[in-house]
């Protein structure tokens, strides 16, 4: 395994950040949303590397992600509904209409936030802590209604995907080659609840699907 101890300082909220952090493979400085993350890929030797909390190490493969014509990428920002993100991460997972990429970014108060694209559909979440979902949701259909903080969502989409490629930077691990079970829900209006289930663990994602034509990108200088 090959690690590297990055120089570290807390902020002024004492949250600890990276200053001076390079690949453990090859030495090329790393992207410096690295800071907010805890997984990132290297751009010169595509090392997946994880961020721990005295070292940083090789942490796998980042997949192959063929080009296809998208509406943002890393290194963009993206606004809307209120909110300026700017993209560090994406994933892209493989299901069985074909594939969805994942950014994972930055709001203007350095929170982090999801932004999905889908066949042009751009959908905005963050994650929710909330534990009062039972794993007996995972045995649900579609159809099937969820009351979640006074409002209903029932159950449009339920899927099983892989992750099979990562760039850039993420706030938690993701591996190539894992797969993850998930639904969707949808809410009043444009709300869109998101479960993610798998061995040994689960995360609630919330927000809400937006129009491409209402989403404003300032591309990467």
């Amino acid at each position: 395994m090959i690690c590297y101890r990055p120089e570290r300082i807390s902020d002024w909220s004492g949250v600890v950040i990276v200053t001076d952090f390079h690949c453990p493979n090859c030495g090329t400085p790393v992207n410096e949303l690295a800071r907010y993350a805890r997984m990132t890929v290297c751009e010169a030797c595509d090392t997946a590397i994880l961020i721990e909390d005295d070292a940083v190490r090789a942490a796998g493969v980042k997949g192959v992600m063929h080009d296809t014509v998208s509406l943002f990428d890393i290194g963009d920002t993206v606004k809307a509904g209120g909110q300026v993100i700017t993209l560090g991460g994406k994933a892209r997972f493989s299901y069985g209409r074909g594939f969805w990429d994942e950014f994972w970014g930055v709001d203007e108060k350095n929170a982090p936030v999801w932004v999905s694209l889908d066949e042009g559909d751009v959908a905005i979440q963050r994650e929710l802590d909330d534990r009062s979902l039972s794993s007996a949701v995972q045995k649900a259909r579609i159809g099937d209604a969820i009351r979640m903080g006074g409002t209903e969502y029932v159950i449009t989409e339920i899927e099983q995907a892989e992750c099979v490629a990562l760039r850039g930077v993420f706030d938690h691990e993701l591996k190539v080659g894992e797969t993850y079970n998930f639904f969707n829900a949808s809410g009043r209006g444009s709300a869109i609840l998101s479960y993610e289930y798998w061995d040994g663990g689960a995360q609630l994602y919330l927000g809400d699907w937006f129009n491409p034509f209402d989403i404003v990108v300032e591309p990467a200088s």
